[in-house]
């Protein structure tokens, strides 16, 4: 595995520096020795980064735990929620290339079998997919789904961090916006048609 870490930072208007973030790990990338090419990892640890409020969001998913930094570069707050990391098998990874690859002709599909045929194992799947902050600042975690597992669930926190509760929205349904009652997203219909969805959102009490 091959891995680059990334140095953030917040600029001013006209491009001056503002503030140094750190030195943060970026995305891991499988290497192939055969031809020294390198490619994404389905399991890998992936960069995360939002604007949480006055905070800035960054990390990596290979645990779960967020922090967020003040625009002057300092650590604030750190979220963190209880798991419990899997470690993907060589079936697992078998499984996700040939679903990856099930619509490519006979020939491509066995070529583009044999050139992951040796990827390496990571030793966990990510602890989370993506993250989302919505109108009311509020961070929204979405949850590592396994191969097969429709929907995306989502883990709620607070302004100040506290976990809210969890959501899962329909299967398909890219979120766009996450607003005080609504979510607004897209979604392909069973023609590859896309369509723009608004889904009620109650937040309760």
């Amino acid at each position: 595995m091959a891995r680059i870490d990334l140095e953030y930072g917040i600029v001013e208007a006209d491009g001056s520096a503002h503030s140094a973030l750190g030195t943060h790990p970026g995305r891991e990338w499988a290497a192939r020795a055969e031809d020294m090419s390198v490619r994404p990892h389905p399991f890998s640890r992936s960069p995360i980064y939002a604007v949480w409020g006055g905070l800035v969001v960054i990390g990596a998913n290979d645990r779960y735990e967020i922090r967020a930094y003040a625009t002057d570069g300092g650590l604030t707050r750190i979220v963190r929620r209880d798991h419990d990391p899997r470690r993907p098998t060589r079936a697992d990874l078998d499984a996700y290339h040939a679903r990856r690859y099930e619509n490519l002709s006979g020939e491509e599909r066995s070529a583009a079998l044999a050139a992951v045929a040796d990827m390496a194992l990571t030793d966990a799947f990510p602890a989370f997919s993506s993250i989302r902050v919505d109108e009311l600042e509020h961070l929204w975690v979405e949850e590592y789904r396994q191969l097969g597992e429709t929907g995306r669930l989502w883990t709620v926190f607070d302004p100040a961090g506290r976990v809210l509760g969890f959501l899962e929205t329909p299967p398909g349904l890219r979120v766009f916006e996450i607003g005080p009652d609504y979510i607004l997203g897209a979604a392909y219909d069973e023609f590859q048609i896309e369509y723009v969805q608004l889904w009620p959102l109650d937040r309760g009490g």
